[in-house]
């Protein structure tokens, strides 16, 4: 069984003494000293926590588990592309519970969107990607999109949290008028009501629930018309997360003037009754 100063070597990976004591906030002979004896000082294993927030000290320690946490979501890319021309192929990057074997689901906010876009190649983005579980969600892969701007105001505001499930199938897959998330190469990410018009007009149209205009009585949101070659993703939206509500309508608030009227007219006719002389 290896030794703790040789799970140390381990985590350590390509770094030599001297770039690892750099990476941690230590120095060289104290790095030397942890591998050679095996006994680590708290204070060295509170720079290392520092630096590897998940590591395993169950791992480090007694050798026991993996050398970081089972509940550390993994990036994993084991599915591979469809042999079916007929399907997209799988996303680029799924996360995986180590203990459960459950995908984790991916949040994209905002300001994430162009390292997604990217197609995960963007080192930044990786590092601080946040994946969650979410209760009922099984059997397939699910994304967190943050939505941006008001193009689909009233159904889902600014800074609105959809969750989406991950559509194989090409532009058959676009359940006509629904919400989707749309990858896409001219628009970036996008969140629309999808029709698949390809076998009328060669052409996805997405569209906004704002149905708002301008001073020269144009659209604000105009319905979009995406080449199917250029959407790179597909995501049906299942439900969403927001964090405000929104005001009463006017027919909310006229109902609830006639319950407060309707209230006072019966206050009113119970005060009448007690004032009149009782039955013979």
């Amino acid at each position: 069984m290896a030794t703790i100063g040789e799970r140390l070597k381990e985590l350590m990976g390509e770094d030599n003494n001297n770039s690892f004591a750099e990476k941690i906030g230590s120095n060289r002979q104290t790095v030397a000293n942890m591998i050679a004896s095996g006994k680590l000082s708290g204070d060295f294993i509170n720079l290392l926590l520092n630096v590897f927030p998940k590591l395993s000290l169950d791992w480090l320690i007694k050798g026991e588990g993996e050398m970081f946490k089972s509940d550390t979501p993994i990036m994993t890319i084991s599915r591979t592309e469809p042999q079916d021309a007929d399907k997209w192929q799988m996303p680029k990057v799924i996360y995986e519970d180590r203990k459960t074997g459950e995908e984790n689901i991916l949040y994209v906010p905002v300001a994430a969107y162009a390292g997604y876009l990217r197609g995960y190649g963007d080192p930044e983005y990786i590092d601080h990607v946040e994946t969650y579980r979410l209760p009922n969600l099984k059997g397939s892969t699910y994304r967190m999109f943050q939505v941006k701007g008001d193009s689909m105001y009233p159904t889902l505001k600014d800074g609105d949290i959809v969750v989406a499930e991950w559509v194989p199938e090409k532009v058959n897959g676009i359940r006509d008028e629904r919400v989707h998330v749309l990858v896409t190469e001219s628009e970036g990410i996008i969140v629309k009501r999808a029709i698949n018009a390809t076998r009328q007009l060669g052409v996805v149209n997405a569209k906004s629930d704002n149905i708002g205009k301008d001073k020269s009585n144009r659209p604000l949101y105009p319905t979009i018309s995406l080449d199917p070659k250029t959407i790179k993703e597909v995501w049906y939206a299942r439900g969403y997360f927001s964090y405000s509500f929104t005001a009463p309508n006017d027919t909310y608030n006229r109902l609830t003037s006639l319950e407060i009227e309707f209230e006072l007219i019966r206050n009113e006719f119970q005060n009448f009754k007690k004032l009149l002389p009782p039955k013979p």
